[in-house]
C-alpha cells in the first residue's frame, strides 16, 4: 500500500463502498476514513455519506463525521474485505475511532463483502 497503484486501489475500494452498501439500515451517516502511510508520509482522507438507502463516498470530505476511522493502508485493506475484525484492530491499537464508538461497531454490517471465487462452491 506504498506502490504507485495506491491511489487507484483505495479509489476502487471507497467506489465498490457505494455499490455494495445494504442499504434498509435506516442509518444515516457521515464517516470519515483516514488512511495513513501514503509514500509521502501523508494520509488519504475519504468521505462516505450513508442517507435515505443509499451511500455515497469521495475523497474531499466536507461534512462534520458522526465518526472518523484512521488506520494504515494494509490494515485498511484487511478491515474492508472482512480480514480483520474491527474491535480486535480497535483494542490493539491498529484501529483509531473518534466519535461514535457504538455506531463504528456497526460499520462493516452496513456492506456486503464479497466472496473470492476460490473455484469451489460456497459452503
Amino acid at each position: 500500500m506504498e506502490g504507485p497503484l495506491r491511489d487507484q486501489i483505495i479509489s476502487e475500494i471507497f467506489k465498490r463502498m457505494e455499490e455494495h452498501y445494504r442499504g434498509g439500515s435506516g442509518q444515516s451517516a457521515i464517516i470519515h476514513w483516514r488512511i495513513t502511510g501514503r509514500p509521502d508520509g501523508g494520509e488519504d482522507h475519504w468521505e462516505v455519506v450513508v442517507s435515505d438507502g443509499a451511500c455515497a463516498t469521495s475523497p474531499e470530505p466536507k461534512s462534520e463525521p458522526r465518526v472518523t476511522l484512521k488506520l494504515g493502508g494494509v490494515d485498511f485493506l484487511k478491515l474492508v474485505t472482512g480480514n480483520a475484525s474491527g474491535p480486535m484492530m480497535f483494542m490493539t491499537g491498529k484501529l483509531k475511532i473518534e466519535g461514535d464508538l457504538m455506531f463504528s461497531a456497526q460499520i462493516q454490517s452496513m456492506f456486503t463483502i464479497p466472496q473470492a471465487a476460490t473455484g469451489s462452491p460456497a459452503p
